[in-house]
């Protein structure tokens, strides 16, 4: 017997997925799942639901025959995990030991678009050169090229390889900190004050959860070298965002880009989004770049992604 499967049509799969799932499930689709009736949420055995709010008792606990929850990310924080765990609800998401999610490179090219766009400043130089301000010494000018500046990974994992194998191709000096890979390592650092010492470029890659909430703070950021870069495609609550508008207003930094910001996944972030202060910072000043959340937007990348999801289902 076919399993009640209701997809929220925000997720947009591709059309070869949607009839994989209306072949292989009761396919049910909705908006919001507030939207949906009460009556049909109780008959709802698997949900799939992207990264566009907070999922805990106040969004689930009218779904009482709920067996799986399925999310095409290869995170969790916009799920209330504990409320699943005491419900017996089980979640699905990409895992990063699967081939398929392996071969994906998007959010790897998008970390070296962001790198590339803030040093070269290619945005800001475009703007300045479609209003005819051409001070090529003032304005386009950049002191160093990338082999003569280091890069520190943070998480060495799935994505954070592929970044530190492109930064090779650059010549560069490549350092990473990541306590959960083993062995000796010429390049590994002992702890992230030691490897944010050691380089220009700290790009962030590992996963996040109660434990690294804000590990890049302050104190870590000012032992950067000079110039220094902080490449954020990870997720927002790694970073002490006041300590990053901090020391962009008095130049200890040279430089920010995230495709990512804290409490994204909050109602509250969604009405007002310019109440972050660094998207606010950044309407008016060329040392932040910000995008919203496109690290890992390619087609192709989607079409694998959900297929091996509902594979995985």
């Amino acid at each position: 017997m076919k399993k009640n499967l209701l997809y929220v049509s925000k997720l947009d799969f591709q059309k070869n997925n949607l009839k994989l799932l209306r072949k292989n499930f009761k396919f049910n689709n909705c908006n919001k799942i507030n939207d949906y009736s009460r009556k049909n949420k109780k008959k709802i055995e698997i949900l799939l639901i992207p990264m566009d709010d907070y999922y805990n008792y106040n969004k689930l606990n009218e779904f009482s025959n709920l067996k799986i929850i399925a999310s095409p990310t290869t995170g969790n924080v916009h799920i209330d995990l504990q409320y699943l765990k005491k419900n017996n609800i089980k979640f699905l998401n990409l895992s990063s030991k699967s081939k398929i999610i392996k071969e994906i490179s998007a959010t790897a090219e998008h970390t070296w678009a962001l790198i590339f766009d803030l040093i070269r400043k290619y945005d800001y130089n475009h703007i300045n050169f479609l209003n005819n301000n051409l001070n090529y010494i003032n304005k386009y000018t950049v002191d160093f090229s990338f082999r003569n500046l280091s890069i520190g990974i943070v998480g060495l994992g799935r994505i954070g390889k592929k970044v530190y194998k492109i930064a090779k191709k650059f010549k560069m000096n490549v350092l990473f900190y990541d306590p959960h890979v083993s062995g000796n390592y010429s390049t590994k650092c002992k702890s992230l004050k030691e490897l944010a010492s050691k380089v220009n470029i700290l790009s962030l890659h590992n996963k996040y959860d109660d434990k690294n909430y804000k590990m890049i703070n302050e104190h870590i950021l000012s032992n950067l070298k000079r110039p220094s870069y902080l490449i954020n495609t990870a997720r927002g609550e790694l970073v002490d965002e006041s300590a990053v508008l901090k020391l962009l207003k008095n130049k200890t930094l040279t430089g920010c880009a995230l495709d990512t910001v804290s409490n994204e996944f909050k109602p509250s972030f969604k009405k007002n989004p310019r109440k972050n202060k660094l998207i606010e910072y950044s309407q008016n000043n060329s040392n932040l770049l910000i995008t919203p959340k496109i690290g890992g937007a390619v087609v192709e990348a989607w079409e694998k992604t959900e297929n091996y999801l509902i594979n995985r289902i």
